[in-house]
């Protein structure tokens, strides 16, 4: 009882002392023993964090959840496995699966980013579960390739066809204006070098030096590292027969009209990360194979 009252004794002579005209910063001190005060006697909330089971893992907070007080920063960090790509922190009430705008309870610095802070700025009403939610999306795989890895007798005209596991862009088909600087730059090349020729957007491959180069795919002759892209056509979704409509499933890069591969070459493709699903998510990295070119043709 003498330790309490002794306190508030010291409490009561300093917050004097800090309103007395001797003192100039004493409205200021005053202010922040108050809101040391307030802050002291705040409540703890827990905070939630969540994500899709099997998407990766909660790095911070280490629990899962975060016990805090309304002014409080805390960092949150999400680490998503190979097979997915972080979208975005959502906020939300875990019971009641209600979205808040940022900044309405919790103030989320980068949205966008795995690992970022987050300041606690307003405390819920009863029964609401703050909630943070780390956004995935799975990425997209090739689930087949045509002419088949391994094959060896494939069609000299055969088409290369690509049968993802999710609806893809065709967007990504093509450079971004950032992409063609740079190709410019590195390799020094002129607008004349980009395909398709005298277009003025929507460019899929360039040439250089005699060889032909896509942005989503390349294929080469395995024995001599030359570009094989000359024989084939822009890169286009597989057309439904049924429907009409593009297969946004199957790329395909058909074969231009009466060109031929020969006979026993190698063929080394790879399909580019750099195709992207309808989400906006690529592939984690390059999805190469091989085949060997046969006698027949289509």
């Amino acid at each position: 009882m003498k330790t309490l009252n002794l306190k508030l004794i010291c409490l009561s002579s300093l917050i004097l002392f800090a309103s007395c005209s001797l003192f100039p910063e004493g409205g200021e001190v005053k202010e922040k023993i108050k809101a040391a005060i307030q802050y002291n006697d705040a409540p703890y909330y827990t905070i939630k964090v969540n994500y899709k089971y099997g998407s990766g893992a909660i790095k911070a907070p280490a629990s899962g959840e975060a016990s805090k007080k309304v002014t409080d920063t805390f960092t949150i960090d999400f680490a998503p496995h190979d097979e997915y790509e972080f979208i975005e922190w959502k906020i939300s009430d875990l019971v009641t699966k209600t979205q808040f705008q940022n900044g309405e309870y919790l103030r989320i610095e980068a949205l966008n980013q795995e690992t970022t802070d987050c300041t606690f700025v307003r405390a819920p009403a009863s029964g609401i579960q703050l909630c943070l939610t780390a956004v995935v999306a799975a990425r997209p795989t090739i689930s087949n390739s045509y002419p088949k890895s391994g094959e060896s007798g494939a069609n000299k005209n055969a088409p290369i066809k690509l049968m993802f596991d999710q609806e893809m862009s065709a967007d990504s088909f093509y450079y971004t204006k950032d992409e063609i600087d740079e190709l410019k730059y590195e390799y020094n090349l002129l607008d004349s070098d980009f395909l398709p020729k005298g277009a003025a957007s929507n460019f899929y491959g360039y040439e250089k030096d005699g060889q032909t180069f896509f942005r989503i795919i390349s294929v080469i002759n395995q024995n001599t590292k030359i570009s094989l892209l000359n024989n084939y056509d822009a890169p286009r979704f597989l057309t439904d027969k049924n429907s009409g409509e593009p297969d946004l499933y199957i790329v395909v890069i058909p074969m231009k009209t009466g060109k031929y591969l020969e006979q026993g070459t190698q063929v080394y493709a790879t399909a580019k990360k750099e195709i992207t699903s309808t989400q906006g998510v690529a592939m984690k990295r390059d999805d190469p194979w091989l085949f060997y070119v046969g006698s027949g043709t289509e």
